[in-house]
């Protein structure tokens, strides 16, 4: 099964509307695209059943982000896609 992966950095937006009428604002790009098995030890096991189950999972853990990506200079976020 192939994942893609997706790495997704929180961006600060100057805006005149209070923000708990935004969404969170994330810039995303693909950063590859793995095996399954390839995750396997790289990121806990509750995200692997719930990528399996859901379709796609989001990874918050900086050791994790930065494990699969590289990326390590703050808020930010992974999103895995099952393709």
């Amino acid at each position: 099964m192939r994942v893609k992966v997706f790495l997704c950095i929180e961006r600060e937006v100057e805006t005149l509307v209070p923000r708990h009428h935004l969404a969170p604002l994330a810039i995303c790009r693909e950063v590859k695209e793995v095996e399954l098995r390839d995750l396997e030890g790289k990121i806990p096991s509750a995200i692997i059943e719930k990528l399996i189950q859901y379709n796609s999972a989001i990874i918050k853990d900086p050791m994790a982000i930065k494990e699969l990506t590289g990326y390590d200079k703050g808020a930010a976020y992974v999103k895995l896609i099952k393709v």
